[in-house]
């Protein structure tokens, strides 16, 4: 949580406010952005399961927090 709260902080104020608006408009806080749930994904088609990972919000959002970036290959 203290990592989510510190790269809102870091934000230009025009995002923080763009941000606060959408938690109000969606109703989620910043709890839910820092604990994203996690389950096992079924094996399927004889694939092996894995990990699937829901975040409390868009993924645009932890990116622009500095919390996710794309890897390329």
């Amino acid at each position: 949580m203290v990592n989510v709260k510190k790269a809102v902080e870091n934000l230009p104020p025009a995002m923080q406010n763009n941000l606060r608006t959408g938690m109000r408009k969606h109703n989620f806080t910043l709890d839910d952005k820092a604990n994203p749930q996690q389950g096992k994904v079924a094996e399927v088609f004889g694939a092996d399961g894995g990990t699937q990972i829901q975040l409390g919000t868009v993924v645009d959002w932890y990116e622009k927090l500095g919390l996710l970036k794309e890897v390329a290959k």
